[in-house]
Order: structure tokens, then C-alpha cells, then sequence
């Protein structure tokens, strides 16, 4: 074997067997990790049968692990407080439940017109309001609903985050969701905001969530869309690949499959877009280091067009969808 040839890297297998429902499964891509560097290759393959795409062999516990330094974004220790908008306040007090000011006359009015198509897929308060966000990170999103008045909880596998979080009064158990050991039936709101992309045994996760969700409780995930347009793009360069944090990716297909089979019902989804997945995959594609696509006005216009035809095709980057336990 001459040296040309010992340096190659070895073609990846073309089917594997999907982790989730054992269906056979074609090569789809590979790559290395664009945000972190590093020269392993990951490869991916797709399902034709529940339609999620997934790393393969999946790495053990310790390596994933690895995969997460400690300036992991979601790390940051500073929680910016955002304060409501007037408009949001009005939304969120007369359309979802919530305990806000009252509007005057001209949000009222505002809002009317705007819950329609803004803020859509937020999450409606309830009084039995005990909630649990899986893979809270620094507590942002903890600090947001609970202000809301929602009584919540965290599970996050990172000391730094866990660190932070309890910094600022949130109660937050480190390690994974089973080894929490919830009670059955707890939680009235359970959120896994960009997480189950990162679950090695999304099927083991989904049961522990069915187990703990009260009936009649609500189960929102945000996750990227692995049918979006900028994946079709970009390839490999998707900013939402984040090979090879992400060990899985879905559809709407694939979390309904997912969900269907544990007993949850979708209530509503969306399909979400914004410019920013366009920019990143515009840095990743052309090898960016150290000047940023969002600092560019000409590739900020070129988004603009891509966001609309993304959102006009229903293959925006990101879906957030509503699932709900039934009532027994």
C-alpha cells in the first residue's frame, strides 16, 4: 500500500440500522466539527422510516460529553433580563393566561390583530403551573417563565451551567433527565428547547417525559428542522448540523413518529426562520473566521429573500411544536 492511499480517509458503510425504530437506513453525510475544529469525520445516515437523521456509530457517554467545552454558547454566565413589550403583554394577558398588566385600549386593539400571527406557539398558563426545561443551560429561559409566573424546574448535565443557574436562585438537578428520578405524573409543562437533538436515546427520553407529564400536560420541543431549506443548501455547512453535538435530526415526521408511539397527541406546530442560520452556513461554507456574514450588508439582504422563500415553502430552519399527554 503505497502513502497516497494509507492516508485516506475510509469510505463511510451505505445503511445502518436507525436507532429509533431499526428501519434501514442510507448514508446521508459526513463531517468534521465546524464550530470547535478538530479533524475526526462524523458520519450521518437517514431513516425511510421514521425519517430521522442520526450519527452513526453513536458515540459513548464520555465522548459526547467531549463534544462540549465549557464556552459552549449556552454557557454564558451573564442572563440578559428581557422586559415584555407592551404589545407581548397585551398578548400574552388576553389570548394566553397570563398575569400581566392590564392593557389599555389601543393594545387591546393591537393585539387583537397581532396574536394572530405573532407569538404564535406560546405556551398558555395554566393555574396547576409546575414546569420542568430539560438541558437549561444557563437558566435564560428558567428566569423568562418563571417571572411569567410559572413555578419551574431544570435538569442540565453540564457543572459550569448548573453552576450558573444556581448562582441565580433557579433549582436546577445536575445530570440527565432519568437520573433526576422525578415522580410520576409532576410536571404540568415540561420544555426541551433545543435538546433532543443531543439525547443518544431519544425513544428512553420520550418515555421518562411521558412518564413524568401529568395527564393533560404539555410537552413543547424546539429542535432543528432537518427538511429545512438551508440544510438542502448548504449540506454539510447547515449551521444547524452542529456535527457532532447533534446525534439526531427531525422533521415534523420524525417527532411525531417519536411522539405518536408513547401516546402524545400533537396540539399545533410551527415552522420557524430567521436570517441567522443563513449567515452562520454562509461562514461555515466559505471558511469565515474572523469576519462574521452578519456583519455584511450585501449577505444580510441576500437573507432577506431566503427567509421568505423558506417561510413561503413551510422549510423554515427550526420547528416548535406542541405535544400534549391525554387526559385519563
Amino acid at each position: 500500500m503505497n502513502q497516497s492511499t494509507a492516508q485516506q480517509t475510509p469510505s463511510p458503510i451505505q445503511h445502518a440500522l436507525c436507532p429509533i425504530c431499526q428501519g434501514n437506513s442510507n448514508y446521508d453525510l459526513s463531517s468534521t466539527d465546524l464550530m470547535f475544529g478538530g479533524t475526526a469525520t462524523y458520519d450521518y445516515y437517514k431513516c425511510g422510516i421514521c425519517h430521522a437523521v442520526f450519527i452513526n456509530p453513536m458515540p459513548d457517554l464520555d465522548t459526547i460529553a467531549s463534544f462540549y467545552p465549557d464556552n459552549y454558547s449556552i454557557y454564558d454566565p451573564v442572563i440578559k433580563k428581557s422586559r415584555e413589550s407592551r404589545l407581548k403583554n397585551a398578548v400574552l394577558t388576553r389570548y394566553y393566561g397570563y398575569n400581566g398588566n392590564t392593557p389599555r385600549m389601543v393594545e387591546r386593539l393591537t393585539a387583537s390583530i397581532a396574536h394572530k400571527f405573532k407569538f404564535k406557539g406560546t405556551i398558555p398558563y395554566t393555574q396547576q403551573n409546575r414546569m420542568l426545561d430539560i438541558g437549561c443551560g444557563n437558566g435564560r429561559f428558567l428566569v423568562e417563565m418563571n417571572r411569567l409566573g410559572w413555578n419551574g424546574e431544570g435538569v442540565e448535565f453540564n457543572e459550569t451551567a448548573v453552576t450558573i443557574c444556581r448562582n441565580h436562585g433557579l433549582n436546577v438537578f445536575q445530570g440527565d433527565l432519568h437520573s433526576a428520578g422525578y415522580d410520576d405524573n409532576s410536571f404540568d409543562l415540561i420544555t426541551a428547547r433545543h435538546l433532543i437533538e443531543h439525547v443518544p436515546d431519544p425513544v428512553g427520553f420520550i418515555k421518562e417525559v411521558v412518564r413524568i407529564l401529568k395527564p393533560g400536560g404539555t410537552l413543547n420541543i424546539r429542535t432543528p428542522n432537518r427538511s429545512s431549506l438551508g440544510r438542502t443548501l448548504f449540506g454539510k455547512y447547515w449551521f444547524g448540523n452542529e456535527i457532532p453535538r447533534h446525534l439526531f435530526l427531525f422533521n415534523i415526521a420524525a417527532l411525531d413518529y417519536l411522539a405518536s408511539r408513547e401516546g402524545l397527541v400533537r396540539k399545533e406546530y410551527r415552522i420557524n426562520t430567521s436570517p441567522k442560520l443563513f449567515l452562520n452556513s454562509i461562514d461555515y461554507l466559505l471558511k469565515l473566521k474572523s469576519e462574521s456574514s452578519k456583519k455584511m450588508k450585501l449577505r444580510r439582504m441576500l437573507a432577506k429573500p431566503f427567509v421568505r422563500l423558506a417561510q413561503l415553502l413551510r422549510r423554515g430552519d427550526e420547528i416548535h411544536v406542541l405535544y400534549v399527554k391525554p387526559a385519563q
